[in-house]
Formats: structure tokens, sequence, C-alpha cells
């Protein structure tokens, strides 16, 4: 395996601002997937990360949104209306 996206049902796609200083990268896997977390540090700005405690009653997750900014809310917001 060369890299994730190999893994049928994966699609990863990435979008960079250069200008903002700014990206966003969405890992969907559309059949479901179990997942995992490791929260380190402190101020990690993590959104939702709770669905993925072994105690929530989400069994599966359909997508990953990796981001570094503050001001990314609408674009989180038409992400999340794509994805469902």
């Amino acid at each position: 395996m060369k890299g994730l996206t190999d893994i049928a049902g994966i699609r990863v796609g990435h979008a960079s601002d250069y200008n903002a200083l700014t990206g966003c990268t969405v890992v969907l896997c559309e059949p479901g997937a179990v997942a995992g977390v490791s929260v380190r540090g402190a101020a990690t700005g993590t959104e939702e990360i709770e669905v993925l405690s072994p105690y929530h009653v989400t069994e599966r997750i359909h997508a990953v949104v990796a981001h570094h900014t503050e001001g990314d809310q609408a674009l989180l917001e038409a992400i999340l209306d794509r994805v469902k």
C-alpha cells in the first residue's frame, strides 16, 4: 500500500489558501469506519471529538476534517452539509 487512498472506500481532498496561510484536509469513508483519537497538548481546538469516545453511541464515522484556522466555521458547515 502506497497511501491512504489505496484503501477501498477512502477518498482524500485538500484545499489551500496560500494568501491566508491556511488549508483544510478532508478524509471521507463513505461506508463508515471505526475511529479513535489521541488529543495531546493544551487548547487543541477540537470540535465534536467526543463522538470518537468509546462511550459515545456513534459506532462509525464517515469523515474527518483537519484545518488550522478559527475563521473556518463556514467552511466546516459547508463540508458537513456536503457529507450528509
